[in-house]
């Protein structure tokens, strides 16, 4: 991801920008401070996603906003199908592995099973193995997001994905601005609504 855009930045003459790679829990060890902080898809693949968490808001500036990105426990209910059958330790996560796991689910009538292979991850070798074959994935419920925004001082302020967009604008106007930064609004909608994140819960806080 770096390379790639270290080489669109030189293509595009993009030069007020800098890369680096670091470990999310060394940050402070950096010595710096950001006004904004994007972390989308990193932090449920840590073995604390807290601790995580923490660590990048010991860099952010007062009053600076927070993009995250986590995986939903609701949304994920196929991807738990798939990802039990490759625990039994009937594919490898090699290409070879990934290749036979693809063509198992290629094979199976079960929906759950099915209903992945209308995701572009499915497609990839790479992304097939994120999506069912990673070795650490935490998945979140609403409430447990509300939570750990609270114990860190933080105040959610709305979804950024299209799903949530599209929802809103399903909803009546005054009933759309009531829910737009009310997590536990969201999570009753979620309950009746369960494939609204498939993509994840993207959001802001501050």
């Amino acid at each position: 991801s770096r390379a790639y855009a270290t080489r669109e930045a030189a293509l595009r003459g993009v030069k007020n920008v800098a890369f680096a790679q670091a470990d999310i829990l060394k940050l402070a060890d950096v010595d710096v401070q950001f006004d904004l902080i994007e972390s989308v898809g990193v932090l449920h693949h840590m073995e604390n996603p807290e601790a995580g968490l923490q660590a990048l808001l010991k860099v952010l500036k007062p009053g600076g906003h927070l993009r995250l990105a986590l995986y939903s426990k609701a949304a994920r209910g196929d991807v738990n199908v798939a990802r039990s059958r490759f625990a039994d330790g009937a594919f490898a996560p090699g290409l070879r592995g990934i290749r036979a796991f693809r063509r198992d689910l290629i094979g199976t009538d079960d929906h759950a099973l099915t209903s992945l292979q209308g995701t572009p991850d499915f497609f990839s070798a790479s992304e097939f193995r994120d999506l069912v074959m990673h070795v650490q994935e935490h998945q979140f419920t609403l409430p447990q997001i509300s939570a750990m925004l609270k114990r860190n001082g933080l105040k959610f302020l709305g979804f950024s994905s299209e799903a949530a967009r599209n929802a809103l604008r399903k909803m009546p106007p005054k009933m759309a601005q009531r829910r737009l930064c009310d997590l536990d609004a969201w999570d009753k909608y979620e309950k009746r609504h369960p494939d609204t994140f498939t993509r994840m819960y993207d959001f802001f806080c501050v």
